[in-house]
């Protein structure tokens, strides 16, 4: 008897294992056994299907789903990925503007001997066997320079930020440290000493921040996903940028110790992957409560996440920013943004026409952005630290710190905004 194919209805009332046999009543039925028991009991006698189509020259090959497909069936190794990669990377002309540090690859030699020898058996790895992903370098990873692209504030970590080694606990593999808008401050991309990460798809083009070279390292086919940051949409733009997917979850249910703020009650643990579905894997994977992160919550009660609509059929509400709020935007954006709501009202939802709605989003990034709570970004440095080292920031971060500094915001200002928001 597969277990597999009893599971459901199969429960401990009709099933009781003694010496691997299973029962009922008082007679003897059969043997019990599982799939990944009969698959390695036949894998030295019977080769493995190959994925058709995988290779690692496909755009898709580094999905995680397609990744892990093809570790199971043989057709790769994790070794023989990360070498493809590595060799990738090296032949990149611009490599050092998309990664400040590059783990070496005899160490991630390593690393992949070590795992492919505690996991032989694919029916026992860990869910992101091999799985190649970058750390945006305002992330914690033992032993490697954090730098958030500002080296006069440089460190190197004794240990890992908690979502790097719930990956790393789960087999996958990191790269590198990605590139960033220094202090994770700003959405073009365009503010690091390293450089500028290069969009793959137009040289003329930016890349979007703040996570620039974590979105740049996913679409150019470097990783397979990219760790980062999200405070005001640092994850998101450059993901959108760069054809890629950039997912934020909620607040407080993926684990922020370890990271480098820029703004702490607003920053989020941010994933850049090439699918809706990788996001969703790696979001549940990783969510969870963290009693030692003090911004940490447990989760909802309802489904908030990139899974929300499992019952799609069922409908969906959703707004829309008003037509005039649109008119910023080039002819192509309003043609593809009037084409993705048509796409969601065909998939069952339902557009509402309120236009008092899009206005509390515009007042909440007034808020951020032109009111107070831009200074936030001042109290996750040291104190006096910007007075000491203003020359040595970029110039443009330089600039808005100055600014920040220059409106002179007293405590009342800060109340009068949280009033604001929470009207």
């Amino acid at each position: 008897m597969v277990e597999e194919c009893t599971a459901g209805y199969n429960d401990a009332s009709f099933k009781g294992t003694s010496l691997d046999m299973l029962h009922w009543s008082d007679g003897l039925f059969g043997y019990v056994c599982n799939l990944s028991s009969i698959t390695s009991a036949l894998s030295p006698f019977l080769p493995l299907p190959v994925p058709q189509n995988w290779s690692i020259d496909s755009p898709n090959s580094l999905n995680i789903d397609a990744l892990i497909a093809a570790y199971k069936y043989g057709a790769t190794t994790p070794a023989a990925i990360i070498k493809a990669i590595y060799a990738r990377i090296s032949a990149h002309p611009q490599r050092s503007a998309i990664f400040i540090h590059l783990i070496p690859l005899a160490q991630l030699m390593e690393a992949c001997r070590a795992l492919e020898s505690a996991f032989p058996n694919p029916a026992t790895r860990p869910p992101l066997y091999g799985i190649p992903f970058s750390i945006k370098d305002s992330i914690d990873l033992a032993g490697v320079p954090t730098t958030t692209a500002c080296p006069p504030l440089a460190y190197t970590p004794a240990v890992s930020s908690t979502v790097v080694s719930i990956l790393t606990s789960l087999g996958a593999i990191p790269i590198g440290k990605s590139n960033l808008d220094q202090l994770a401050t700003g959405l073009t991309g365009c503010r690091s000493p390293y450089g500028t990460p290069p969009n793959p798809f137009s040289p003329k083009h930016i890349p979007g921040g703040s996570s620039s070279g974590s979105a740049v390292s996913v679409s150019s086919g470097l990783v397979s996903f990219g760790v980062s940051t999200d405070t005001a949409g640092s994850g998101r733009v450059p993901a959108g940028f760069n054809g890629v997917i950039g997912f934020k979850p909620t607040k407080g249910t993926v684990s922020f110790r370890g990271v480098v703020t820029a703004c702490e009650s607003l920053d989020c643990v941010a994933y850049t992957t090439r699918t809706v579905a990788c996001a969703r894997k790696l979001w549940r994977l990783t969510r969870g409560y963290d009693r030692e992160d003090r911004m940490a919550k447990h989760l909802p009660p309802v489904q908030r996440h990139v899974d929300a609509f499992q019952g799609i059929a069922s409908g969906f509400r959703f707004a829309v920013p008003s037509e005039s709020s649109l008119e910023v935007c080039s002819e192509v954006y309003r043609r593809l943004f009037s084409a993705t709501v048509e796409r969601m009202i065909a998939m069952g939802g339902e557009l509402v026409r309120d236009e008092t709605i899009w206005p509390v989003f515009e007042d909440a990034g007034r808020l951020l952005y032109d009111g107070t709570f831009v200074a936030e970004r001042l109290a996750g440095l040291p104190k006096g630290w910007i007075d000491q080292h203003e020359q040595e920031l970029h110039p443009v971060i330089r600039e808005i710190f100055a600014a920040v500094k220059k409106r002179g915001l007293v405590a009342e200002d800060v109340y009068r905004d949280l009033h604001a928001m929470m009207r």
